[in-house]
Order: structure tokens, then C-alpha cells, then sequence
């Protein structure tokens, strides 16, 4: 069944409809739905907290980044890699910075010692990237009645 053959009969236009609100449209509502399942207002929040970092030093977004993300694998990482706090470089101990960034740097390469555990944080990272996708899908879902919930966080976009 389709437009041009349901012409102007109402019942034949009224099937058309509910054959597509069965098979098109409920079917794509229910893939946002599951899309949208495991959004997390709170990670989306503290993510979008960190993007104030890449205007003062790309690093440091990254690291706040993973922080927000992966809070216990980026810990993890980090004790695997650096030494302890009270063993660090001083801040004028240019060289000894450069020995602990290569290091780490060495790390994280093919092959590496914390490759892996580089891959979890990252990979984490990418997952939790996808919270202001799904905030706005979410929110346009609720706003407009095709699925249940309450918008508590809407991401930067706030007014």
C-alpha cells in the first residue's frame, strides 16, 4: 500500500498511516530510546565542566577529560606510570620532566607497558563523548511526549 494507490479514500490513507507509524516510525523511536538508555546527566555535566581546560593548556583538558570519564582506570593508569607524588621532578627540573614524559610517552606505544591500560581510558573517554548526543536526543524525546522522563541537565546549550 502506498500514497498514489490509497488516492483519496480515507480507510486506505488511514491504514497507510498506521502501517508506517508501525513499521517506520515506532520502530526508530524505540532505537532512540535504547540510544539514549544510558545517558548520564551527571558525566555529561562534569564532562562538559572540563572543556573550559582547552582554553588554558590542551593537557591539562585531556587529563580533566579522563578524570570525568574514567576516574578509576585514569587513576590506575597514572600510579602504573608515574612516580610518586613526593618523587616527582621539581617544576625548574627541566630534564627530569623530560625523563618522566618519555617515559610515559614510551609507555602507551605499540607494545607499551600500559598500552592497554592507555586504550581503556581513551575508549572510556569516547563512550562518555557521546553524553551531549544523547542529552539532545533525550531532551527532544521528552520535550515532545514520545518518551517518558524528566530533563534534569541539558548541557551547555542551558539558557
Amino acid at each position: 500500500l502506498d500514497k498514489i494507490s490509497a488516492g483519496q479514500d480515507s480507510e486506505k490513507l488511514l491504514k497507510l498511516a498506521n502501517e508506517v507509524a508501525t513499521t517506520e516510525v515506532e520502530p526508530f523511536f524505540e532505537d532512540c530510546r535504547n540510544f539514549v538508555k544510558d545517558y548520564d546527566w551527571e558525566l555529561h555535566e562534569k564532562l562538559d565542566n572540563t572543556t573550559i581546560w582547552r582554553e588554558v593548556e590542551d593537557s591539562l583538558f585531556w587529563h580533566h577529560s579522563f578524570e570525568a570519564a574514567a576516574p578509576k582506570t585514569y587513576l590506575a593508569y597514572r600510579q602504573k606510570l608515574l612516580p610518586a607524588q613526593d618523587k616527582w621532578p621539581a617544576s625548574d627540573d627541566t630534564a627530569g620532566i623530560q625523563e618522566v614524559l618519555e617515559r610515559v610517552a614510551g609507555s602507551v606505544d605499540e607494545g607499551g607497558c600500559a598500552r592497554t591500560e592507555a586504550e581503556e581510558v581513551y575508549q572510556a573517554f569516547l563512550e562518555a563523548s557521546s553524553m551531549p548526543i544523547k542529552a539532545s536526543i533525550r531532551s527532544a524525546l521528552i520535550d515532545h511526549g514520545i518518551m517518558a522522563g524528566e530533563v534534569v541537565y541539558r548541557g551547555n546549550q542551558e539558557e
